[in-house]
């Protein structure tokens, strides 16, 4: 189900004014480099963790050296389910240095 421009147009007046394409490509470029740098800081830790402990990286390295990866060359990203230590660091990364200081400030009423 698609909503008609002119009923939406109709209920938000003031978006009308301000959406052109200047803004439309600004509002764009925002949302690709929030989801990009994003993902930039956390794996920017997830590094700064494996080089504070290199037993663990020795471990990751071992794991990804370890695969078998036939005719392909390199790895996947459908291979990644077969990387388990390399989840468990991806995910204590997450617990230790979560994005969501970098998501903007929200809060929770009851209604």
């Amino acid at each position: 189900m698609t909503i008609s421009k002119q009923f939406f147009w109709c209920f938000f007046p003031t978006l009308h004014s301000l959406y052109c394409a200047d803004t439309r490509n600004t509002c764009i470029q925002d949302v690709f480099l929030g989801g990009v740098d994003t993902s930039a800081v956390t794996v920017s830790w997830a590094m700064t963790e494996l080089i504070k402990n290199p037993e663990v990286m020795k471990k990751v390295q071992e794991e990804i050296r370890s695969y078998d990866l036939g005719m392909k060359g390199k790895v996947e990203e459908s291979d990644l389910h077969q990387f388990i230590y390399l989840k468990m660091v991806i995910t204590e990364t997450m617990r230790l240095h979560p994005p969501g200081p970098l998501l903007l400030p929200r809060e929770s009423k009851k209604l």
